[in-house]
């Protein structure tokens, strides 16, 4: 028993205990499909050419469903990670994926806050790194240690950005940054400045290889 446009695979399949809550996922992920693109994820038909729809589950990406580049691009990422063939693959609850529509609506300025003191490094140079972020208040110096001594490069203060470029790149960091007077920054994990881009599609090629670029230049 279902909806076939909304429909999960293992549904198809008309077994009691393939269904679980991730099926549930499943269903609400095509409805926030059909209001992001205006149509379900299966297309409406006859009913067994919908159900081999659902049991094959190959959903357009929204942004090719409606073909609106004004798309909400987390929203749309919400939708197709719901939508998965695999239950493995979704939210695994239906409240996780109520907090991902909840982190999408909240926006970036409910990212995590760190409150450091003066003198704490917040970024070595030659380590990996996996987050950038973005001064809320206090000063950050911008260095690098050299056998002939320290170079100051610059100071950062409240609405400006650092840690960028190793995320984009996934290159080693180039150069250090200590607090210089008490901070707060909020922290941009990678796979969420990621995941706002669409660092996965046309725009990440774009932003890499300009990050590349002028890391290039930087040196």
């Amino acid at each position: 028993m279902g909806t076939p446009v909304y429909m999960p695979p293992e549904q198809t399949k008309g077994k009691a205990d393939l269904i679980d809550e991730r099926s549930d996922v499943f269903t609400l992920g095509g409805i926030l499909y059909q209001i992001l693109t205006g149509g379900p994820p299966h297309e409406p038909g006859p009913p067994l050419r919908v159900m081999v729809q659902a049991h094959r589950c190959i959903v357009r990406p929204p942004d090719e469903a409606c073909g609106d580049p004004r798309l909400p691009l987390g929203l749309a990422l919400v939708a197709i990670k719901a939508l998965s063939a695999e239950p493995a693959d979704r939210y695994q609850t239906v409240q996780s994926m109520i907090d991902g529509l909840e982190a999408f609506s909240r926006g970036a300025w409910h990212l995590p806050r760190q409150h450091l003191a003066a003198g704490t490094r917040v970024v070595t140079e030659g380590e990996a790194g996996d987050e950038a972020f973005i001064i809320v208040s206090g000063t950050l110096v911008v260095f690098r240690d050299r056998p002939e001594g320290r170079t100051i490069l610059t100071r950062l203060g409240p609405g400006e950005v650092f840690g960028e470029m190793s995320v984009f790149t996934q290159a080693p960091r180039t150069a250090s940054v200590d607090v210089e007077a008490d901070a707060v920054l909020m922290v941009v994990r990678g796979d969420t400045l990621q995941d706002a881009l669409g660092m996965n599609g046309w725009v990440g090629v774009f932003v890499r290889t300009l990050a590349n670029r002028l890391l290039r230049t930087g040196e």
